[in-house]
């Protein structure tokens, strides 16, 4: 989890501060298991430096919850060259960029981006580039975000999230863009 989280980071349910209690942490002090917590009996694991705040689902989340997270681990099934191709050209006419290159210096340009349900990734892996100055912050309420975790991870910036997209641990005007596909 990178430590910038802790800044905007909240209660999902209070909508109050969290604390960092003791955890694990890499050279660059992101972390990487522990908990955020209100003091109470409130706590948030972090593990594999993603905070868990999936709580109390209903039965229709659950499945919900169940059903993505089996079809982002299926990889083979929508990870080839040709089905990145035909869907980045469907994102391209779907939001009315010009190109590709219009698209990622779109989002290139952003300060800090929600991607709300984000999956496995697949949609933002065509468009976020490596060294772009955009912080992104993936949410899903699947295990699909360790996937997502796993593909978009390798540049700075990059933070994952397992939430309820209804219960978001976060206040209001925090993200300049907020992408949902």
């Amino acid at each position: 989890m990178d430590k910038f989280l802790l800044d905007i980071l909240i209660d999902p349910i209070s909508k109050t501060s969290l604390s960092l209690h003791p955890g694990t942490f890499d050279d660059s002090g992101n972390v990487l298991a522990g908990t955020l917590s209100l003091g109470n009996d409130c706590v948030y694991p972090i593990k594999n430096g993603i905070p868990r705040f999936v709580t109390d689902i209903t039965d229709d989340q659950q499945q919900t919850k169940e059903s993505f997270g089996f079809k982002w681990e299926q990889t083979h099934t929508y990870d080839s060259a040709g089905s990145q191709q035909q869907a980045k050209k469907w994102l391209i006419e779907r939001y009315g960029f010009k190109d590709g290159t219009d698209m990622k210096d779109y989002f290139g340009s952003r300060d800090l981006i929600l991607d709300a349900g984000c999956g496995g990734g697949y949609s933002s892996f065509l468009w976020l580039e490596d060294g772009s100055v955009s912080r992104y912050v993936g949410v899903d309420i699947s295990r699909a975000i360790d996937i997502a975790q796993k593909r978009l991870s390798v540049a700075t910036g990059r933070c994952f999230i397992q939430a309820d997209l209804l219960k978001l641990p976060f206040g209001k005007s925090i993200f300049d863009t907020i992408f949902s596909e």
